[in-house]
Order: structure tokens, then sequence, then C-alpha cells
């Protein structure tokens, strides 16, 4: 039946969300390989991508065909590593009934389930500044190489927990980045800031305690010194499924825990 539908859309194959580097390992980002995706990084609200010339705020990410919205900036929820995907649809156009919400396109991505046999796999993906060579923009501006300090492992395990019935699934991966920003001008209080506020103020009481970095500019209240911010992020991704098929039949019940940090 599904060749009569008119529904446009396309699988991408688990080799592509296997094998390519995708940025971010986040397998939503391979919806930009997709016929009449653009990717418009001025636009005001959202991610930037855009079908067939539709809002980019008009898109709705699924997980197991259950929302997965981040309402902030129009983009997903959460991030999922590739390793727990078994298929990944984009439908574009002309969707079928049970799907809504959007004018612009629907990316599903449907976690990997659990066969008859036991399958695992693990993987630590390292980045590090010492393997890294320095951007242009640095070289051209005499900037050294940005520190970046990176780990991501997980693993997934599937198999059969009650032979040929019950199958159970188990993805696990966890982020640990380090790193600075490009380096940015600030507006900081000087040196002599504090004397203009009152001995015994709130202001002055801040500005003792939380002192700013040593910034002059003659005799101005403020100065401007240029700083590279650090960037810390960790991230927790977890996708526990489980799948009860009785013997000879062709429905099944599926029950999905997905949890991120």
């Amino acid at each position: 039946r599904g060749a009569l539908e008119s529904t446009v859309s396309q699988v991408i194959d688990p080799p592509q969300i296997r094998d390519l580097p995708i940025a971010g390992r986040d397998v939503y980002t391979m919806l930009v390989t997709q016929p009449g995706v653009t990717a418009d990084t001025t636009t005001a609200r959202g991610l930037g991508l855009s079908v067939g010339g539709q809002r980019p705020s008009a898109s709705n990410f699924l997980l197991d065909g259950v929302e997965n919205n981040n309402y902030l900036v129009t983009g997903p929820l959460t991030a999922l590593a590739p390793e727990a995907v078994q298929e990944y649809r984009v439908s574009t156009n002309n969707f079928s009934a049970e799907y809504g919400r959007t004018a612009g396109f629907l990316a599903n991505a449907i976690t990997r389930a659990g066969g008859r046999t036991w399958h695992g796999l693990g993987y630590w993906y390292l980045k590090n500044e010492a393997l890294h060579a320095n951007g242009f923009q640095e070289n051209r501006r005499g900037l050294p190489r940005s520190p970046l300090k990176e780990n991501q492992l997980g693993f997934h395990l599937g198999g059969p927990v009650r032979r040929g019935s019950l199958f159970g699934s188990s993805a696990l991966e966890r982020l640990r980045s380090r790193g600075r920003a490009e380096p940015f001008e600030f507006t900081f209080p000087s040196t002599r800031f504090h004397e203009f506020t009152a001995p015994d103020s709130l202001a002055r009481r801040l500005l003792e305690r939380f002192p700013a970095p040593a910034a002059t500019d003659h005799n101005l209240p403020t100065a401007r010194r240029t700083l590279a911010p650090p960037v810390s992020v960790d991230r927790t991704l977890a996708l526990e499924r489980l799948d009860w098929q009785p013997a000879g039949s062709r429905h099944r019940v599926l029950g999905r825990l997905a949890l991120a940090r």
C-alpha cells in the first residue's frame, strides 16, 4: 500500500547514519542531505532549516512517532546517537493521516529494536587540540589554537529477553567537552569604578565580593578587555526499549524510555 500513497518522503539508509561523520553526532542533522532542504543561518528564528520554501519554524521532529520538539528554537528537543537509531525517515509533502502539526517537514527517527540474537557495539570518539590544525581565521589574526578536549563514548546492546516473544535494546552515550569560545571584547568596571559608588551601598559590596578582571582605561569608569570564555558541555543520552510480540502474531507492543540530561 505504501507505493500508492502520495506522501513525498525519503528513508536515510542505516549505513549512512552509521558511517558518515555527522556534525555533533546527532542523527537529526542528516536532514540537510535531503533534496529541497536549505540551511539559511541568517534566519532570525529557528535552526535555519527550510524545506520546500517553507519557514524554518514549520517543522516537526518525532521519535518513534512521538513529538520530540524544542519549541524555543524550533528544533529537536534531544539529540540522538546514530548507534541507537534503526531508521530515519524525512517526509516533505502530503503527509499521511497520522501526522500533522506542520506545513514544512516531518523528521521521524525510529529507535533500534532488539533482535533474535544478542548483538552489541561500543565506541569512543576523542577530540583534542593537539590533533587539530589551527583555523585559517585564527592564523590570519595571529591567534593560537583554541583549547578543546572532548570525549564521547557509549554503547548499544540488543537481543532476546525471553526467546521468541520479548526483545530488549539498550543504548547509552556520555559526552564531556571542555574548550574556549572565540575571543570577544567585553566591557568591565575599571579599577576606579568602585569610587563612583557609596561606601556602604550594595553596589560597593558586590564589587568587592565579585571583583572584575583588572582593567583600566585612564579615569573612565569602564574598560574593555578581550577574553575567551570557557565552554563546558556535559550530556548523557539513554534509550531503553522493550518489544513484546506473541508467537505467530503480526502485532507487537513497544515500550521505550528516552533520557536526556
